[in-house]
């Protein structure tokens, strides 16, 4: 089997790279060479996260309702559910996992998450009022902006389901940038979006390796990170976050998205949280008090300000 593809995804459609590099693709069970995705670079990303500002505020998706996000969603998954022998021998060939926990998993399980994600942003108010003896509050849900989203390569579908899903259904635009071993799922994933009637710029997928998760981590179009991977890359997101907290936060006032997202990927890289699909499907769980959290997100916006703070508790 040799597959390769030799552009990126941007607008609906197939975008020729500004970079020349590519990234060998590798079958694990066999060892032999089955393509090539390209390497993308700095203006590869910066064309994605263009696209999905302009679908931001293009009517075409800013204007429509909570239903007719939850309509695509499910065609999302309809088209998904018709692609799903494709994509488990894509997945399979691309990192090992046996053929039939893709399809349960990463095939089925995505297209089980992004009809969740259509219930949930048929049910979810835009705003309600929160009461309290002593406080009236008003809340209201607006789409964060443009989710920058990086996956790993054990769960290359189900991992950007869990994200992906959550930014349509808010009306949120993405750029997916997947794991190099798992490069080319992510087309699949594209092109059954834009048969399900998502508008162009909603979802763009740039390919490439850590140049690349970094171009899209720190482009300031970006409002969002959701990510998962390892330790180590976890920590360089923290870095990346920390130094736009310092860029866009008045003194005392921490920019939400940026916050979250460091502190979210803190939690991760600590091992808080529950990591699956290790490969034997290990879960691992440690436990995170509420003083955690906030000894955290003081410490990422201390040292976003280029400040360490004395006598700070090791963990």
């Amino acid at each position: 089997m040799r597959l390769s593809r030799d552009h990126h995804w941007i607008d609906n459609a197939p975008a020729a790279p500004l970079a020349t590099g590519t990234l060998p693709l590798v079958n694990p069970s066999t060892e032999e060479p089955i393509g090539t995705a390209m390497d993308g670079s700095a203006a590869d990303v910066d064309a994605a996260v263009a696209a999905a500002n302009r679908a931001l505020h293009d009517p075409a998706w800013r204007d429509l309702t909570r239903a007719d996000r939850a309509r695509l969603l499910r065609g999302l998954a309809d088209a998904l559910d018709r692609r799903a022998g494709e994509l488990a021998d894509l997945i399979s060939t691309q990192n090992g996992m046996p053929i039939k926990m893709v399809r349960w998993g990463n095939v089925g399980g995505s297209s089980a998450s992004y009809r969740y994600f259509a219930d949930l942003a048929e049910q979810l108010p835009v705003e309600d009022e929160r009461v309290t003896p002593y406080s009236r509050t008003r809340v209201r849900r607006e789409p964060i902006g443009t989710v920058g989203i990086i996956a790993p390569w054990n769960g290359p579908q189900i991992l950007v389901a869990w994200k992906l899903g959550p930014a349509l259904a808010t009306g949120c635009t993405a750029v997916i940038k997947p794991a190099q071993e798992t490069s080319l799922d992510a087309f699949v994933l594209a092109e059954a979006a834009a048969e399900a009637g998502f508008p162009p710029g909603v979802v763009n997928v740039v390919t490439g390796g850590r140049a690349t998760g970094a171009a899209l981590v720190e482009h300031p179009g970006v409002h969002t990170i959701a990510f998962t991977g390892s330790g180590p890359v976890g920590l360089s997101i923290i870095r990346a976050a920390a130094e736009r907290l310092a860029a866009l936060a008045p003194p005392g006032m921490p920019r939400p998205p940026a916050m979250m997202m460091a502190l979210h990927i803190w939690a991760m890289s600590h091992g808080i949280a529950s990591l699956f699909a290790r490969g034997d499907g290990s879960q691992r769980k440690l436990p995170m008090t509420a003083e955690d959290l906030l000894e955290a997100q003081l410490l990422i916006y201390l040292r976003g300000l280029g400040l360490e703070p004395s006598g700070t508790a090791s963990r």
